[in-house]
């Protein structure tokens, strides 16, 4: 296993930006209805309570509330602070590895999970920025040569894997 360190191309932070673009117009269609039916629930059971009319689905909606805001803080927040980050980056990591193990699992499609002396890749955990020449999990052996490029403090966004 080698690792090497490389300035990142004009292309490599285009794929970077493009990238975080659409996941915030992402959020946006997705997240946006459920912040408003949030806060729509929550003006209700502040009425209810404010009122004292408040029954065990006042409750059940306190705490739908709360934890959707935990979830929003614990996971989303940072994936889009990470995300951001990821832009600003101007070095990548080139990894040439040796794949060490693979699964293949029948989950809501083929998922593959390969390992190898770097790092353990899950087909569903990852997205390959630019999967130019396409790189099919399917493909893969034991003792085959890879190439990963991907940044340094992120593990999500592989910006391309190829065979060596």
């Amino acid at each position: 296993m080698t690792i090497t360190i490389q300035p990142l191309s004009d292309h490599e932070k285009k794929l970077l930006r493009r990238a975080f673009k659409f996941r915030v117009i992402f959020a946006i269609i997705f997240l946006l209805p459920l912040f408003s039916g949030m806060i729509l629930m929550f003006n209700e059971t502040v009425d209810q309570f404010s009122t004292s009319t408040y029954d065990g689905m006042s409750f059940f909606s306190i705490a739908l509330i709360v934890l959707v805001c935990f979830l929003v803080f614990k996971y989303v927040i940072p994936f889009f602070i990470n995300s951001y980050k990821n832009t600003k980056e101007t070095k990548k990591l080139i990894i040439s590895t040796v794949v060490t193990n693979i699964e293949k699992q029948f989950y809501r499609g083929v998922r593959y999970v390969v390992e190898t002396d770097y790092r353990r890749i899950d087909s569903y955990g990852i997205s390959i920025l630019d999967n130019i020449p396409i790189f099919l999990f399917a493909e893969v052996y034991i003792g085959m040569r890879i190439e990963i490029h991907c940044l340094e403090n992120n593990k999500i966004d592989i910006l391309r894997i190829k065979k060596v």
